[in-house]
């Protein structure tokens, strides 16, 4: 059966930029290190704040401390203090550290141990914000067009069959970027006027694989068009407008 198949992909894996925030644990054993598809400030993961309500992936390395100071680390696990409001799920594959899934429901600061033989093989203290606002960077690409250019600020002129794509920037009440990365829903006014793109990431005989997520849209109507990506989890939100313009058509067509 021919099918369409939809994959929610690990960000890391499809990153082109952004930045990384990495820190080595208080023992020296283990680098931590979480990716954003957006510039943070200062690049050390200690004090830079990790958004809230969303699940982040912290990726795992050993120093040459670690990896003098045991074995078997498929096997290690971690623990978060204090846990309430914490979902944390390691993830190992053979001989490697891997990574950690950690979703933080309120603000503060957290100590994560990881944990090997029973013991605690390093940590590392994480602090989690909830932004107040989103700041909204605007790609657009023209119809038939090979780039995506920024946009400018204010309404946003393109033409019908443009597509835009968005990057949401989650912002403390400081109006500091606060690091990590989320799947914002998207919305528009009126809802007509565009159509959700897909990003297709293999075109195979026995189905094609695509992703729903980065967020993208086509202009399919003339008019006004309001964007809006939200953040669900934290109720802030970012919207952009558009003035679409028709689509010449050729004389004699």
């Amino acid at each position: 059966m021919r099918r369409l198949l939809l994959l929610a992909l690990p960000a890391l894996l499809l990153i082109g930029c952004g930045d990384l925030s990495r820190s080595t644990g208080e023992l020296g054993r283990l680098d931590y290190s979480l990716h954003s598809d957006f510039l943070v400030d200062g690049t050390a993961l200690v004090g830079t704040s990790i958004l809230t309500g969303h699940p982040q992936v912290i990726d795992l390395a050993l120093t040459d401390a670690g990896e003098d100071a045991g074995s078997n680390f498929e096997e290690m696990s971690h623990v978060a203090t204090p846990s309430a409001g914490v979902t944390l799920q390691g993830f190992n594959s053979d001989d490697d550290v891997g990574n950690l899934t950690i979703t933080v429901t309120d603000p503060g600061d957290y100590v994560i141990e990881s944990m090997l033989d029973g013991s605690v093989f390093d940590r590392i203290t994480l602090t989690f914000d909830s932004p107040t606002t989103l700041d909204l960077v605007t790609w657009v690409r023209v119809p038939n067009g090979e780039e995506f250019d920024e946009a400018a600020g204010g309404a946003v002129s393109v033409v019908e069959g443009a597509q835009a794509a968005f990057v949401p920037i989650p912002l403390d009440a400081d109006n500091e970027r606060i690091a990590g990365d989320f799947v914002p829903e998207l919305s528009a006014s009126p809802d007509w006027a565009v159509v959700a793109g897909i990003n297709v990431l293999g075109i195979y005989e026995q189905n094609v694989v695509v992703a729903r997520s980065p967020a993208s849209v086509y202009f399919i109507e003339p008019g006004m068009v309001t964007l809006t990506l939200t953040d669900p989890a934290n109720a802030v939100d970012s919207s952009v407008t558009f003035d679409v313009d028709p689509v010449e058509v050729p004389v004699g067509r």
